[in-house]
């Protein structure tokens, strides 16, 4: 009875992490009075930087937003103003609890340890990577900020009292600075967000900036305006956007991109090439004046035969990709989805194990096999697919604990008890992820067989 218990216990929970991922408990933080926004005791140091586009720009490439918090730190001596293209801004407030010791993180540990108590994957983090403009604002690292918001609706249909109401509701401002913002023009918004300037826009209503600025784009910035390639093709979304923000003429000393695929809600890891592509033009203008490479053009090509089904043509496009550059982890993965979709399940798991292999990011498609193998009652094939990624992404706790609720289910409890010692020095979050102490508790219980 116990044993069947555990095992109905551990199909649920697997079930439940692999559909929505370990979602950390976001404290009801409103930021308000007991905030305090650090003020500069020192000038500015003046920096220069050349209008976008007009040369090479140094763009990092990174996996969530809070990948761009030592940067911006670098930087902080020159309180640049900063240029945020994304579907939200990460401005969620930091827990009142824990302010004091994030505010310790930034200013004094290094970019290591700063990266790690931020990660969205970390056990203990300090602050999520939804924060990390709110604490860089608070630390007083910029000027003012630019969002840039993505809308399908006109500039024109934007309203005021509405974005208001968005901003509050969203986490992003205060009811007491929403109701500060006022129209620039349709579509601009601008108030006063943790005592600096901040400006909200559309893409057709950019505002001009003197100031030279950092910028920081999100692959997620694409995700309400992507509707597939008949009605929205990818690249010609991203080529308008990069005019768009070409036009501005803005100043811009180094960049940062987001591929936002491994947090909570993010971007499915078939885009997984879009920010690359978007660093790539950042580190390259001339693709802008020109036609984009020809593997991007047969990417284009294999996305629109999707909607016809095209599966062999598919391949063919994919493969003739992987010749041309067969270290192209985002091709691999391309053979790997139409392969399955062709019933070559032998050879998808190939690519996807090549895939794997040059970018271990690729390893969370192992998740969605083990839930399908999962909901198939295949409880081997479920921690094969786990182990695969544990493997491939060791330092991932949730991933760790999914794998061992699944051995012990499976009645693999020496392969279990190899894992104790990882469980166990495991030191999760109380804030943000309390359930999860319970559960390592009663896992490490289990595996000692209490």
């Amino acid at each position: 009875m116990q044993t069947r218990l555990l095992l109905l216990f551990c199909l649920l929970l697997l079930t439940a992490a692999c559909k929505k991922g370990d979602t950390p408990v976001t404290p009801q933080s409103t930021p308000g009075k007991e905030v305090q926004v650090t003020q500069a005791t020192e000038p500015a140091v003046p920096l220069s930087a050349p209008p976008l586009f007009s040369q090479p720009l140094a763009t990092t490439i990174i996996e969530a937003t809070n990948g761009a918090l030592p940067i911006w730190r670098s930087f902080a001596k020159n309180r640049p103003a900063l240029i945020i293209a994304a579907n939200t801004p990460a401005m969620l407030a930091v827990p009142p609890e824990l302010r004091a010791e994030v505010a310790t993180l930034l200013t004094d540990a290094d970019d290591k340890e700063l990266l790690r108590r931020s990660s969205p994957t970390a056990p203990d983090p300090l602050l999520l990577p939804m924060m990390s403009l709110n604490v860089a604002l608070d630390a007083g690292w910029f000027s003012q900020v630019i969002w840039a918001f993505p809308s399908k609706q006109g500039p024109e249909m934007l309203e005021l009292e509405t974005f208001q109401q968005q901003l509050i509701s969203a986490g992003i401002a205060t009811p007491e600075e929403a109701a500060g913002f006022i129209t620039l023009s349709q579509g601009s918004f601008r108030g006063i967000i943790r005592g600096r300037p901040f400006t909200a826009a559309h893409i057709e209503a950019l505002p001009t900036l003197q100031e030279s600025a950092l910028l920081h784009i999100d692959a997620d910035y694409f995700k309400p305006l992507y509707s597939g390639e008949i009605k929205t093709p990818i690249y010609p979304l991203l080529t308008d956007f990069l005019e768009k923000i070409k036009a501005t003429g803005w100043q811009v000393a180094a960049a940062t991109v987001a591929l936002s695929n491994q947090q909570f809600d993010g971007l499915p890891l078939q885009t997984r090439f879009l920010g690359k592509d978007i660093a790539a033009v950042l580190q390259n203008p001339d693709l802008l004046k020109n036609s984009f490479p020809g593997q991007w053009e047969r990417r284009a090509s294999a996305l629109y035969l999707e909607n016809f089904m095209q599966r062999e043509e598919i391949q063919k496009l994919y493969l003739e990709m992987e010749k041309i550059d067969p270290r192209d982890p985002d091709v691999k993965f391309g053979l790997y989805n139409i392969s399955r979709q062709r019933n070559q399940a032998e050879h998808a798991l190939i690519y996807l194990k090549a895939a794997v292999q040059i970018d271990p990011a690729y390893a969370l498609e192992y998740l969605s096999l083990a839930q399908l193998a999962n909901e198939r009652n295949l409880l081997q094939k479920t921690v094969e697919m786990l182990q695969l990624a544990h493997n491939a992404l060791p330092e991932n706790p949730f991933i760790l604990t999914q794998t061992i609720h699944t051995l012990l289910a499976n009645h693999q409890p020496e392969e279990a008890k190899a894992l104790k010692a990882k469980l166990a020095a495991l030191t999760w979050s109380k804030i943000y992820y309390p359930e999860q102490i319970g559960t390592q508790e009663a896992i490490l219980k289990l595996i000692e067989g209490e």
